[in-house]
């Protein structure tokens, strides 16, 4: 292959790796227009050098180079302001690095091609994928004509010396990177569809469980109170239309706190609690229900700890967070069984193991846990799993399940050792 072919695919490879830097990059910077436009100039910029750096020298007065290729793409997408600054830029980076070598060539051709790129560049910007394709080779193949009737005129250059590649690969090169940069927008469209189509789900299926399961204790405390105002009705059936009443108002309230919990499942107020004895009142407030359900529990302590005992969070939602757990796993042993609370300690990480004997869950089951609109309960809405997601987040934790349909389930929250404690350790 010819030196003169092979530096040109050199250039080419090192623009096609630049159009996916660019691409990708400039996807970051979506809401900073100027941040962004800034940065697609400075990286257009650096592969003119580049292509002027590694451009070839047929002779001692005749350069060639790629570097129309980024001046193109530039000033086609960017403000003509921008396109007459990196005209100036062009001329300059070539007269530092390669001298005066075509240089009056290089002027003449460059202005001319500024001035029909800002002719066409309005069809470009509306055109489609085809009618971009066609302009940039259009382009490519008037600058690589203009420059060798320059260079003919100009420099003396034999029409003879010209390899016929220095139309071919500025045009097939061009013309790929068009097709790489509108597959690469509607790639990033498409996700930003999907992710939206998802939000939208998402949303739309909170909505719908909430006013579902608000409008239940709603309308039957509604009945009960209108059944108050009976004049038939006994004392004794008033007290129980009362609690009737209140009981579902009660349910309603619980269902309006999970919702509540999932908007806002950061920690505010951060303190460094002891997981043991965190743990330790759970299991006493879920005692009596565990007993009425014919449900043992087995609360196992550490024979060994320090102070990696100690988590950083807030209490309140910790507490929520384990009897969500708790409560899930007596509701899964309806006939009763075994509830397992084991704590233990790893280096830099403590954690609580929360297992039962019930039914257990299928592996397509455990991926759809902490979804808002998933719940293996009859009336659950799994807001309470997906509260204890986020609040096992929010404090830097992990949740691990293991379970298996018939035998049960097993929660693991794996919490971190805060650092003002890990900063005594090393200390002491």
């Amino acid at each position: 292959m010819p030196l003169f072919t092979k530096d040109l695919l050199g250039s080419l490879l090192f623009l096609i790796i630049m159009c996916f830097v660019i691409n990708f990059t400039l996807r970051f910077f979506e809401k900073n227009l100027k941040l962004k436009k800034l940065i697609h100039t400075i990286l257009r910029g650096i592969s003119i050098i580049w292509c002027t750096w590694f451009g070839v020298h047929l002779n001692s007065s005749i350069f060639l180079d790629l570097s129309q290729i980024p001046f193109i793409l530039l000033c086609l997408i960017e403000r003509p302001t921008i396109g007459i600054l990196m005209l100036v830029f062009t001329i300059l980076s070539r007269l530092i690095l390669i001298g005066e070598i075509g240089v009056y060539a290089t002027i003449i051709t460059f202005s001319i091609l500024t001035v029909a790129i800002f002719i066409i560049r309005p069809y470009f910007l509306k055109g489609n994928i085809l009618q971009k394709f066609l302009i940039c080779i259009m382009l490519s193949f008037t600058f690589s004509i203009l420059m060798i009737i320059s260079l003919i005129f100009l420099n003396n250059l034999q029409l003879k010396e010209v390899p016929i590649v220095y139309l071919l690969i500025p045009a097939l090169c061009i013309g790929l990177i068009v097709f790489i940069s509108d597959f690469a927008d509607d790639y990033f469209h498409i996700k930003k569809q999907i992710i939206k189509a998802e939000k939208l789900q998402v949303v739309s299926h909170l909505a719908a469980s909430f006013g579902h399961e608000l409008r239940n204790p709603i309308c039957v405390s509604k009945g009960f109170l209108q059944l108050l105002l009976e004049k038939e009705v006994s004392l004794e059936k008033r007290l129980e239309y009362a609690r009737t009443a209140l009981d579902e108002l009660d349910h309603a309230e619980s269902v309006i706190k999970d919702y509540l919990t999932f908007a806002k499942p950061q920690v505010v107020t951060k303190q460094t609690l002891d997981l043991q004895d965190e743990v330790k009142k759970a299991v006493e407030i879920v005692s009596a229900m565990a007993n009425m359900n014919n449900i043992q529990i087995k609360f196992t302590k550490p024979t060994v700890i320090t102070n990696r005992g100690m988590v950083e969070g807030e209490r309140n939602y910790l507490h929520q967070c384990l009897l969500n757990i708790l409560k899930n796993g007596i509701e899964a042993m309806p006939k009763g069984g075994i509830l397992s609370v084991e704590i233990f300690a790893l280096e830099h990480i403590i954690g609580v193991r929360i297992s039962d004997t019930g039914i257990g869950m299928s592996k397509d089951q455990i991926k759809h846990l902490g979804e808002p609109y998933f719940s293996l309960k009859q009336k659950g809405t799994g807001l309470g799993m997906m509260a204890v997601f986020n609040i096992v987040k929010s404090m830097k934790g992990q949740v691990k399940v293991e379970s298996e349909l018939g035998k049960g389930t097993a929660f693991s929250l794996l919490f971190p050792c805060p650092s003002s404690v890990l900063k005594e350790e090393k200390i002491g």
